[in-house]
């Protein structure tokens, strides 16, 4: 007997700048679906060019990408008009732009899509227009779904991979062992680590240093680089790059 084929799902959904998620597209069995989405593909390009005095056209000396927009059509179906009502409040609460609002200035929520190998790709976005639940069209009755366009706007337009490539670099504690010479080093690491970067744009690390540190050196073996800390970093205190 054959193996069962299992049916590829893909899920979208967008969680706001305070952590709080809401299921886009969950499985067909469901009532809600993205009919169709556009804006996944390759953002605007905006090129950089110089010309001399008396040059025919133009050189390009450098290219930016431009913020990117994506739109989705949203279906959701019910069973009755309370759970329409509390259905149309639930999208609304789920996109409201407050939520994008914290402390530290606008903030931008995640748009998720997982795809049906089970890899994720998140967009930093805003909601930049959502539903205006226009009324059906005169002769169809459809008065306990609704379906509406929602907007997002990417300022910065590269999809990432949201799964972290970490590593922890342990401090070592040394040990008193007599007779000794002076001067005694009572702990630290000199540790290397190599990560092997497998994304098609760029991208950058970011380094937590964790006290207590005097003056810690952080350098690429591979390019030479290095970020030289001229000051200590007391217990308890962290550093982040």
């Amino acid at each position: 007997m054959p193996a069962l084929r299992r049916k590829p799902r893909e899920f979208i959904d967008f969680a706001g700048a305070d952590g709080a998620v809401y299921d886009l597209h969950v499985p067909a069995n469901s009532a809600r679906w993205v009919i169709s989405q556009s804006g996944w593909g390759m953002p605007l390009i905006e090129y950089i060019t110089t010309r001399g005095p008396a040059q025919h056209g133009e050189t390009v000396v450098d290219f930016f990408l431009r913020p990117r927009v994506i739109q989705l059509l949203v279906r959701q179906n019910y069973c009755d008009r309370e759970a329409f009502w509390a259905g149309r409040s639930g999208l609304i609460n789920a996109l409201r732009p407050n939520r994008q609002i914290v402390s530290m200035g606008a903030t931008p929520g995640t748009l998720r899509i997982t795809l049906p190998d089970g890899s994720k790709r998140c967009l930093s976005a805003f909601v930049d227009s959502g539903p205006q639940f226009e009324p059906s069209a005169l002769g169809k009755w459809d008065e306990h779904s609704f379906q509406e366009v929602l907007r997002f706007i990417a300022h910065d337009p590269v999809i990432f991979d949201p799964a972290l490539n970490t590593h922890n670099f342990t401090q070592t504690l040394a040990q008193l062992v007599f007779p000794i010479t002076f001067p005694i080093t009572f702990g630290g690491f000199n540790e290397t680590y190599s990560l092997t970067y497998t994304g098609t744009w760029a991208e950058y690390p970011t380094f937590v240093l964790n006290g207590p540190m005097s003056s810690p050196l952080i350098e690429n073996a591979t390019t030479g680089e290095s970020i030289q800390i001229l000051y200590d970093i007391p217990a308890g205190d962290s550093l982040t790059i």
